[in-house]
């Protein structure tokens, strides 16, 4: 008697993923059978990044490792990923390739103000000791929140999406921050 027991393969091809420093994979291979197991091992890893297990044995689920990129590049982690059925057969490995950006620095806005009730403030934006840098490298997303008076809560300012933002006149102590994300990175941020 000749059993013959399925070859397990991953359903997706090729992947590539974008995740900022800090963050989990968070990719779940699948299988063509049922109850297969999961292997991978790093083909290659940035010289900068931590985190990342050198391999794995796995049930379905998925791969959590938490890559943190201590440096000021971007730079990638590539899984080599290979489904086993419970039978024991191997299927075919694909590439599971995480970008992970570094982490946002240099949000620092402009020195703290001291003025006249009802007049307005200079605009403020980006200190000019500070340069912003991590994320993707080139593009950033901004908010602008206030907090007014002694008031616990911050509050969004409708419309400030830019790097600089400039109040109108002011009656009472204000403060000011800004949030800046990176597009294309997961979860980069900084306050």
């Amino acid at each position: 008697t000749i059993k013959v027991t399925y070859v397990a393969n991953n359903t997706a091809a090729n992947t590539t993923l974008a995740r900022c420093s800090g963050t989990a994979v968070g990719f779940t291979p699948v299988s063509t059978v049922t109850g297969s197991q999961f292997t991978w091992t790093i083909k290659s890893i940035g010289p900068n990044i931590t985190g990342a297990n050198a391999s794995a044995i796995f049930g379905p689920g998925p791969i959590n490792d938490v890559l943190v990129n201590t440096g000021t590049a971007i730079e990638t982690v590539v899984y080599e990923i290979s489904a086993k059925s419970a039978g024991g057969c191997v299927g075919t490995p694909f590439t599971l390739t995480v970008t992970v950006y570094p982490p946002i620095t240099g949000n620092v806005i402009s020195a703290n103000q001291t003025i006249c009730a009802n007049q307005t403030p200079a605009a403020l934006g980006q200190d000019a000791s500070s340069t912003l840098s991590g994320g993707n490298l080139t593009t950033y997303i901004y908010a602008w929140e206030q907090k007014v008076g002694a008031g616990p809560s911050w509050t969004t300012i409708s419309g400030a999406t830019s790097a600089d933002y400039q109040p109108g006149a002011l009656t009472t102590t204000t403060m000011y921050r800004r949030t800046v994300w990176s597009p294309n990175a997961q979860s980069c941020v900084n306050v």
